[in-house]
């Protein structure tokens, strides 16, 4: 009896060291207990082949990667507005070599159905041809709008509207003919869809170290964030947090930063007390020498996998409103949105190892009661 499925995803998956990666490799290794997954890896950045490859093995019957090469911004701009197509589909230079690739590998398979990971990697697959899946991590519709709202450039600002018409176009298209578009956020679901469903818990488990809240006693304090600065509403909120919050906690305060792509824009802000660093292997040693996580996520779609991930921890959070949106029961997080209210909150839980230890055990205690039945509602939606 056939059981393979189809798997496309538009990220290497090792090392592991994004929540979307995080996301992706548990949602395939729920797969690989049900089906024999078939897994087409469609990478941009720099990447380790033969770590992705043994790293996955066990996991899929066969595996397939693919380089893409991504044209830049401008152009893709100019290439969406000529054409009428939306910049994901403009922006990719091999699209016609891997969208051929991709139908032999559907022929020789044969699988019984396709799991298209987000919406960036749906591009090379026509859902008319197979059976399909869509698993929505944000609705990147809604970051262009939020773009052309908050932007003074009359220029910037209409670009973004043309830009995010063109994927609203293209984006209900290809849900009209998906047998289910799966939301893993209550923010981007929309009983609109007739086929859309919401997976109410995320299927991420995190194998770590134990985490210890550090020393009372230590002068310094390290407060972390960590995050991909290529997404936008990453790069937005922590600058957001070193122009606004930053100068009002106090000199004993370190900063650590840590995620993909940092750009100079942002190296600019580095100093004694503000560190960045940029493509780690691992989060691991950087949550478990900080005092607190911080999450200043103001805009964005989907949900931050990494408040799951800080939840894992225990560690304490400080965050925004909108960073937890579409976890329910959070509140005890005193989320702000206010620089001033920030700020304070940081301050407070570094001088109350108390606050710090009831904060750290309601976190795991909501992690562990959030991840007992994701797995189950997920591959129900596959029926």
């Amino acid at each position: 009896m056939n059981n393979k499925v189809l798997v496309i995803c538009s990220s290497a998956l090792f090392p592991t060291n994004s929540g979307d990666k995080i996301y992706s490799l548990d949602q395939l290794k729920t797969l690989a207990k049900k089906f024999d997954v078939v897994f087409v890896n469609v990478v941009e950045e720099e990447y380790d082949e033969d770590l992705n490859r043994n790293s996955l093995k066990e996991l899929c019957s066969s595996i397939y990667f693919f380089k893409e090469t991504y044209i830049n911004q401008g152009v893709t701009a100019l290439k969406s507005f000529a054409s009428g197509k939306p910049s994901i589909v403009t922006r990719s230079k091999y699209l016609e070599h891997i969208t051929t690739s991709l139908s032999e590998i559907i022929k020789r398979e044969k699988p019984m159905f396709a799991l298209v990971d987000h919406l960036r990697s749906s591009i090379y697959l026509d859902p008319k041809t197979i059976k399909t899946y869509l698993v929505e991590h944000n609705d990147e519709v809604r970051i262009f709008e939020q773009n052309s709202k908050v932007s003074y450039n009359p220029v910037v600002k209409i670009t973004y509207a043309i830009l995010m018409r063109l994927l609203r176009t293209y984006r209900d298209n290809y849900y009209s003919h998906v047998e289910k578009v799966i939301f893993i956020s209550s923010f981007d679901y929309s009983e609109d869809f007739k086929n859309a469903v919401f997976l109410k818990n995320l299927m991420i488990r995190f194998d770590h170290k134990e985490y210890t809240i550090p020393n009372s006693n230590s002068e310094v304090k390290n407060i972390l964030f960590c995050g991909s600065m290529h997404w936008h509403p990453n790069l937005n909120g922590v600058k957001w947090f070193l122009e606004n919050v930053y100068e009002k906690l106090g000199k004993n305060i370190n900063v650590l930063i840590v995620g993909r792509h940092i750009p100079d824009t942002l190296r600019k802000y580095e100093s004694e007390r503000i560190k960045m660093f940029s493509d780690v292997p691992s989060m691991e040693e950087f949550f478990l020498k900080s005092d607190i996580f911080f999450v200043p996520i103001l805009t964005g779609g989907g949900i931050n996998i990494k408040v799951l991930e800080a939840l894992s921890y225990g560690i304490p959070i400080v965050t925004t409103e909108f960073a937890v949106r579409g976890y329910d029961g959070l509140n005890f997080l005193e989320p702000s949105n206010d620089p001033d209210g920030f700020a304070n909150r940081i301050e407070s839980l570094l001088n109350n190892q108390d606050a710090l230890n009831q904060l750290k055990n309601k976190e795991l205690e909501f992690y562990k009661n959030y991840t007992e039945n994701a797995e189950r509602d997920f591959l129900s939606f596959l029926a």
